[in-house]
């Protein structure tokens, strides 16, 4: 081919085409949002404008699929960036088979036979002229070093300006490289959108009243049902029983190699491909047909795609999938069914635990029931009470008054548990017992290890009272109920409920370990900036977003029930007084609480909701942010009694620089009438986030 046009005239008119060339392709660029349009368009553009007569071009659609040189440019990677890195252009010979998207300017059958094709990796080829084909050549699309597409231009007759035409590709993939870039990045936004809905639905999903299985039947409804993800209407979820179930890949994942290697890896022994299938329970969603039967003796169908489930590092099931006929998964959808298997992950957990408490607690009553309907409570002294199943009624009021400081930070050793010593030794077979984390009225709380996992194990604290161990057990019981129904990174996560198998079967939670520090020791110390105390804040108000979501009010929020990690993550703890709040059954005559962090309607007999919380947040943003609680008194009576009646201290005056909106949230969150507060915790969140950052930023570390 020669360099480019030759003469004056040959060279105007060839500038001409170039312009019309580059205002086609820069109009198709600037108004198009849709890359495979433009890129239809720049293809065809380019053949009518130039001397090319056939375009193609070949986009990645699978994860790892970054158009191989060696199987589409016939050239190692190395050298293709080299290419890339000089904007040379590479030959891309037309007889090689390509994994991913291809858009033409024409009908393939434009093409001749080009089977006969040598392999080469000139810059450019003469290809013999019994084939018809003079030249070929593929010009790569790249952003930050990765090739995103290739454009392939075929010429089939000999013409003197084929270098200019050459070039004329290259002005294509620039421009189209350009729009490629913005119009991915679009797509990653829709994607992770997307994705994000369906990770909620899931979630949402989790909370509802059903069964693991039909959760996990509503849930491949779900996922099989999202057009985005190109899956049939039908898929599976395998799951481990026990350690012996080593999820045999043949029948549950069709060999899939990932999941092979963590199967090496993983406690429950080593993949069996091949054998029986696995003991676990398989729920399916959709018809069972031949593809299914294939796939179930050990056969990999085609369009089949599966993802480990897997939590605490241990696979806990399969999630399968099939894709549409002649689709294969892009790199999004990949990372969509990874994000779902994590959920999965998270959902089976919560199920499970949550019908191990209902068994326990359901064993548990069984084994203390007696004839008819009379239960028996053992007390200190080994002695058994009679008594009416009544008096477990959550509706119960409790009579001990309105203060409740369940759990003061007390360390400690096992040791010092005193009475808790023999109880813990009871329920604590099979765990280590680091060291005690706190005390408080109603129990003890260790800190324990088992399988090189830490958790923290709460235990009720024996009392020599009837009634009081009545009101303790029924605290117990729904703290228990409480956190197995809320599922929230900020809100500590329930493992167990189990009860001793000797001795007086004492009850114990077993929960997540939180490594971290109470707020109280962030308020004394204030080593906290305004942004990462508004952070907090915030943490706290999308907590309760799930928490309300519940139904249910946490009536305890304060400083001592806020632990903050080591990356500054909050987690609530301490649900023992939270109770499920009914708007058409309000609950009254039900005081209690800590008073200085307390709505004034807590102290009244009227109806209580989830308004009292979001006071109970503003009390802690003010003490937070201030230094000081915004009600004080010599007495519970008497911090009630302000509580109710006095005016909070205008927040300036304690930090005078405090910006206005900061002032304003505070004082909008202490409101004595429920209405003039923010009527949700999400509106309290946004209320948080509308403050802009930059002057959030522009205040000055020391808030006081």
């Amino acid at each position: 081919m020669e360099n480019g046009p030759n003469d004056a005239s040959t060279s105007a008119r060839y500038g001409d085409v170039e312009r019309r060339l580059l205002r086609t392709l820069i109009s198709s660029v600037s108004t198009s949002n849709d890359f495979r349009t433009a890129l239809q368009t720049t293809l065809r553009a380019v053949c009518e404008e130039t001397g090319w007569d056939y375009g193609e071009a070949w986009i990645p659609s699978v994860a790892g699929d970054v158009l191989e040189c060696s199987q589409q440019c016939h050239a190692p990677a190395p050298e293709l960036a080299s290419y890339r890195e000089s904007s040379r252009h590479v030959v891309f010979p037309p007889d090689v088979g390509l994994p991913g998207r291809v858009w033409t300017s024409k009908e393939p059958e434009w093409i001749p036979d080009v089977s006969a094709l040598p392999k080469t990796r000139f810059l450019r080829v003469d290809i013999a002229r019994e084939v018809g084909l003079k030249a070929a050549v593929g010009v790569p699309i790249v952003a930050d070093k990765q090739v995103l597409a290739v454009l392939a231009f075929f010429m089939f007759e000999s013409r003197d300006e084929d270098g200019w035409a050459l070039e004329m590709v290259s002005v294509a993939a620039t421009e189209l490289g350009a729009l490629l870039r913005r119009v991915q990045a679009e797509e990653r936004n829709r994607w992770h959108q997307n994705t994000q809905a369906m990770i909620n639905a899931l979630l949402h999903l989790s909370l509802e009243t059903l069964t693991l299985t039909e959760t996990l039947d509503r849930a491949l409804r779900l996922i099989v049902s999202l057009p985005w993800l190109k899956i049939e209407s039908r898929g599976s979820v395998s799951l481990v029983e026990d350690e012996s179930d080593t999820l045999t890949l043949a029948a549950q994942c069709g060999l899939a190699q990932e999941l092979c290697e963590l199967c090496r890896s993983v406690p429950f022994g080593t993949c069996h491909c091949g054998r029986a299938a696995a003991s676990g329970q398989t729920v399916f969603t959709g018809h069972l047909d031949e593809s299914h039967e294939i796939h179930h003796q050990g056969m990999t169908p085609h369009g089949h795609y599966c993802v480990p489930i897997m939590f605490d590092g241990h696979v806990r099931g399969v999630l399968n999938t099939y894709v549409e006929e002649g689709h294969t998964h892009e790199k999004a959808e990949q990372a969509a069914l990874e994000a779902a298997a994590d959920v999965l992950a998270s959902v089976i957990e919560r199920k499970r635990t949550v019908e191990a408490l209902a068994v326990n607690r359901a064993s548990f009553l069984s084994a203390m029931r007696t004839a008819g309907d009379t239960l028996v409570i053992v007390d200190q002294k080994g002695v058994i009470t009679a008594l009416d199943p009544s008096e477990l009624s959550p509706e119960q009021p409790d009579q001990d008054g309105i203060q409740r400081n369940h759990h003061p930070a007390l360390p400690g050793t096992v040791a010092d548990a005193g009475p808790a010593t023999e109880i813990l030794e009871s329920v604590a077979a099979g765990y280590r017992v680091i060291r005690m984390l706190g005390s408080g009225t109603t129990g003890f709380v260790f800190l324990v290890e088992k399988d090189n996992r830490q958790f923290a194990m709460k235990v009720l604290r024996e009392h020599g009272d009837r009634r009081e161990s009545v009101a303790r057990m029924k605290r117990f019981f729904r703290e228990a109920e409480i956190l197995s129904n809320i599922e929230h990174p900020a809100v500590v996560r329930i493992h167990q409920l189990g009860f001793s198998t000797k001795g007086k079967q004492a009850p114990y939670l077993l929960m997540e370990y939180v490594s971290g520090h109470p707020l109280t020791r962030y308020i004394a110390g204030d080593n906290l900036t305004l942004a990462q105390k508004l952070s907090v804040i915030g943490q706290i108000t999308d907590a309760l977003v799930a928490v309300h979501g519940q139904h249910i009010l946490h009536r305890d929020i304060k400083p001592a029930n806020i632990l903050i990690g080591p990356d500054q993550r909050i987690k609530i703890t301490d649900f023992g007084i939270a109770r499920l709040h009914d708007s058409a059954l309000t609950a009254t005559h039900d005081v209690m609480g800590t008073p200085a962090y307390m709505a004034p309607e807590s102290f009244q007999s009227g109806p209580v909701d989830h308004r009292a919380d979001l006071f109970s947040v503003g009390a802690v943003s003010y003490e937070l942010i201030t230094g000081e609680k915004p009600f004080r008194g010599a007495s519970p009576m008497a911090i009630g009694y302000n509580v109710c009646n006095s005016a909070v201290r205008d927040p300036a005056d304690l930090v005078p620089s405090l910006p206005p909106q900061v002032q304003s949230l505070l004082l909008r969150s202490l409101h004595k009438e429920p209405d003039a507060r923010f009527a949700s915790a999400a509106e309290f969140s946004g209320a948080i986030a509308a403050i802009p950052d930059d002057i959030i930023a522009s205040f000055p570390d020391e808030t006081r």
